[in-house]
């Protein structure tokens, strides 16, 4: 079943055009499934939204809001954490800076707040970013590289793609990193169990308020987990 569900996937991925807006993913940050891309929240615009994920269960709820047509403050927290990742509160915002006829960028800081329910030390992270898109394969393709401050010096890296599969209806997302979506990319932790490979997403706009989506998050490994949630998109 799951080789068929990839299979119908890579299927959709045939279809063409660009998504044209950008929503907060997973972990706030406006972009992939679990990845900012260089989209930004409309300005004006508020999202709420939330994610189960099975298996051990978690919810992390999100939100996004748009300042202006090129800044956007976004976030997420958890509610409910079962798996091995700390509860975390992340506050993050993003600029895009350019937007040619074909490459679009955006640089992100965010600030990252780690809880550790063991009684141990919370933990505190400040990570930038720069992310570079391109309109390419009737889709929008970007990659971003950031890097986490001690945090045993590691480089952030991703890339995602982004498919409108019928025109503002239904959208296909999906994103690879070096780190799993279990562990806050703005954290850069991870473990050899928990790789970060393979998260896809369908993303479905019912109107100009609600966004579903549901998905597989680490889909390459053997701790893969389904997902089911959405957004509500306010104008102030």
């Amino acid at each position: 079943m799951k080789k068929i569900f990839i299979l119908i996937i890579c299927v959709l991925a045939l279809a063409i055009t660009a998504r044209l807006d950008a929503t907060p993913s997973i972990h706030g940050s406006s972009g992939f499934v679990t990845m900012p891309g260089t989209g930004t929240v409309n300005p004006g615009s508020i999202y709420l939204g939330g994610h189960f994920i099975g298996g051990e269960p978690s919810i992390p709820v999100n939100f996004g809001f748009g300042l202006s047509e090129v800044w956007e403050l976004t976030g997420a927290i958890e509610l409910v954490d079962n798996d091995p990742a700390d509860p975390y509160l992340d506050v993050s915002t993003k600029y895009r800076y350019y937007n040619g006829s074909e490459l679009h960028s955006a640089f992100g800081v965010s600030l990252n707040l780690a809880f550790d329910e063991t009684g141990g030390e919370d933990k505190a992270k400040f990570s930038i970013y720069n992310v570079i898109g391109r309109y390419a394969f009737g889709g929008s393709f970007g990659v971003g590289f950031g890097y986490t401050f001690g945090n045993d010096d590691y480089i952030n890296y991703w890339m995602g793609y982004s498919l409108e599969i019928l025109s503002k209806v239904l959208y296909l997302e999906t994103d690879l990193s070096n780190f799993s979506y279990r562990f806050p990319w703005f954290m850069a932790d991870y473990q050899n169990t928990s790789r970060g490979i393979g998260n896809i997403d369908l993303r479905l706009h019912l109107g100009e308020m609600v966004i579903l989506d549901f998905g597989i998050l680490d889909g390459m490994d053997a701790n893969r987990q389904g997902y089911i949630g959405g957004n509500v998109k306010l104008s102030l």
